[in-house]
């Protein structure tokens, strides 16, 4: 799972998303802040107790191009621990973990096509695209 919503939380577990699924922002002026949080759920494959995340979200134009945002960077360890009777089945399984991200002081610089790529390690796991967009001017002189 990876999406922008309002707002991105774990607890216990368990990701709660509220409003997910944006790709268009409307924005007075740009630059502007994007003032949405990742939603975020990486599979990890295991081979042992431990396994280290390192979770990368690039910014840029659709084209590949930089557009002066820091790329966000999250890394984790984690550690699965033994049933009550000290097995381990972690060989060759795969965990869910939640990694909501706070973006909400990410800058879109400008109204324009964006393309936010997740990577895990250097390997491009999945992107979304964001559309940023003036916000339409309402004339209030204007009578209907």
């Amino acid at each position: 799972m990876f999406d922008l919503a309002t707002a991105a939380s774990t607890r216990g577990g368990l990701t709660t998303v509220v409003d997910g699924g944006f790709n268009v922002v409307e924005a007075d002026t740009y630059p502007t802040s994007l003032d949405l949080r990742l939603a975020l759920a990486i599979e990890v494959d295991l081979d042992g107790s431990v396994a280290d995340v390192d979770v990368r979200l690039a910014v840029t134009t659709e084209d590949g191009e930089s557009v002066g945002v820091e790329d966000f960077r999250r890394t984790s360890r984690v550690e699965i621990e033994t049933t009550e009777y000290g097995e381990q089945t972690t060989q060759g399984a795969s965990v869910i973990i939640p990694m909501p991200i706070d973006t909400t002081n990410l800058m879109i610089p400008a109204p324009g096509r964006y393309r936010f790529t997740l990577y895990d390690g250097e390997k491009e796991v999945s992107f979304i695209r964001l559309f940023a967009e003036l916000a339409e001017k309402v004339d209030s002189d204007s009578h209907t």
